[in-house]
């Protein structure tokens, strides 16, 4: 179980592990012996089966920063579409898809807010930009357009207007920087503009 797993030191975020083994396996490269490793597949196939496996009984989404590990989860179903199989396939998806379905809500209501920190959000806008990049890269994934769009709007409003002179975004107010959750925010920001290439992201 991923309680039994996390429960030892240095294992917390355990589902962060599947994309070792899922780039690994699916991408070439010269100093990358492990490409097409069937070893690195299985392992990957294994740990998603988990985690869906635990969602599938409420002990996933309710841990701390599941958001992130959500994402990893996305991630490796994008690398290893083509390999699932069709009933691991429709499996996975309907468990990530589950798991973010309530960003949608959530980024609808708080999408025009007067600013994205934390007096208009009632949360830090690391967790904001989280919810809207996963939300992007979902739609992409699987083709669902309208997450898509609310994803890629609050995403790009991140990169063109939400970020200071100074190129930071603010935790309580926007002029004072917060450098590890900046950290996470670019993060998202970059991960919108690899799927995006909106010139607003990169700059």
């Amino acid at each position: 179980t991923l309680a039994g797993i996390e429960a030892d030191p240095g294992w917390h975020h355990f589902p962060y592990s599947i994309m070792a083994s899922s780039v690994l396996y699916a991408k070439k490269n010269p100093a990358n012996k492990q490409y097409r490793n069937p070893e690195m597949l299985a392992l990957s196939l294994r740990i998603g089966d988990l985690l869906a496996s635990e969602n599938e009984k409420g002990k996933f989404a309710d841990r701390p920063g599941a958001n992130w590990d959500t994402y990893m989860w996305l991630e490796a179903y994008r690398l290893l579409e083509k390999e699932l199989g069709e009933e691991r396939r429709q499996r996975w998806k309907r468990e990530i898809i589950g798991l973010l379905s309530p960003y949608e809500v959530y980024c609808i209501a708080l999408a025009n807010t007067a600013r994205y920190n934390v007096p208009f959000l009632n949360t830090s806008p690391n967790h904001f930009s989280i919810y809207a990049s996963e939300l992007f890269l979902a739609g992409r994934v699987f083709g669902i357009d309208r997450w898509e769009k609310i994803g890629a709007d609050i995403m790009h409003r991140y990169a063109a207007e939400e970020i200071s002179p100074d190129g930071f975004w603010g935790e309580h107010n926007h002029l004072l920087p917060t450098p590890g959750y900046n950290y996470l925010t670019v993060s998202s920001v970059a991960l919108y503009w690899e799927h995006s290439k909106d010139p607003a992201a990169l700059e």
